[in-house]
């Protein structure tokens, strides 16, 4: 039994291991090509600096300046040529495996959960004869008389239990005397 349920869990988790091993090919195929593009970049513009450093006329500089620069073009426009065919496969790839796992969700039976409709039918309900007769119950309002319990008479009887204080009086001053 475990094993039957671990191998169902895992049949329903390969479409997530597909797509996160697709992912990675992608990423580590990106960081190769930057990783090799900027290596050739680098060594590059070293190279260029050495030429011309030995160049003597400014038109011989200028020159080797623009076909430096094509050169660069060139090869950064097949770096990123690459890059997109790099992404375009891994999002077809990932395109297909979500399009076939959407699929497969809706070939699911119509009925999945079953049939809901007897646990619905409220017709049963209909006929009151079926529930207990309510009047051998006793009668509970002659317990308790309920008319004792307002809100007027809890708030006068709050403010009897809590006498308000009268502020003490200031001692009188002394009458002054006067001496003649």
């Amino acid at each position: 039994m475990y094993n039957d349920m671990m191998k169902d869990l895992k049949d329903k988790m390969q479409p997530v291991v597909d797509i996160t091993e697709i992912n990675k090919k992608a990423a580590e195929k990106l960081f190769a090509l930057q990783s090799a593009c900027v290596t050739d970049l680098f060594n590059s513009s070293i190279s260029q600096m050495k030429a011309l450093t030995s160049v003597k006329e400014p038109k011989s500089a200028i020159e080797l300046q623009v076909q430096f620069f094509k050169t660069l073009e060139s090869k950064l426009t097949d770096v990123t040529e690459q890059e997109i065919a790099t992404l375009t496969e891994a999002k077809d790839q990932l395109s297909e495996i979500v399009e076939k796992s959407i699929s497969e969700m809706s070939a699911l039976p119509t009925n999945f959960f079953g049939d809901f409709s007897k646990f619905t039918d409220m017709k049963q309900f209909a006929d009151f004869s079926k529930f207990p007769d309510f009047s051998k119950f006793p009668d509970f309002s002659k317990f308790a008389d309920m008319s004792a319990f307002t809100a007027a008479p809890a708030a006068e009887e709050a403010e009897k239990k809590a006498p308000v204080k009268a502020a003490p009086r200031k001692a009188a001053a002394p009458a002054a005397t006067t001496a003649a």
